[in-house]
C-alpha cells in the first residue's frame, strides 16, 4: 500500500495519489485499488484478477484502506479454502 501526498489538482483533487495491491507470489494481481486516470470508470477504481476495472467510491484514505483490507481478508479466506 502506497500513498503519496501531492499538490491538489484536477488529476488529484484530494491531494493524494495511491495504489493498494494484493498479489500472488508470482506477481499476479488479486486486487488493486488506485486513483490513476482510467477511462470510463472514474478516478477511484479497483482491478480484479480477471482484468475487470470498476469504479469505486472514495470517502478518504482511512475508510478506503479499511475497505481494501476487508476485501483482501475475504480473498485470502477464499484462497485458503481451495
Amino acid at each position: 500500500m502506497v500513498v503519496y501526498r501531492v499538490p491538489q489538482s484536477a488529476d488529484y483533487p484530494e491531494g493524494e495519489r495511491y495504489s493498494f495491491q494484493y498479489m500472488t507470489a508470482n506477481s499476479s494481481t488479486l486486487l488493486r485499488y488506485d486513483n490513476y486516470v482510467e477511462k470510463d470508470v472514474g478516478r477511484h477504481h479497483r482491478h480484479a484478477p480477471d482484468g475487470t476495472i470498476t469504479g469505486i467510491g472514495y470517502e478518504g484514505y482511512k475508510s478506503h484502506t479499511r475497505k481494501f483490507r476487508q476485501e483482501v481478508d475475504q480473498i485470502h479466506a477464499q484462497r485458503r479454502q481451495h
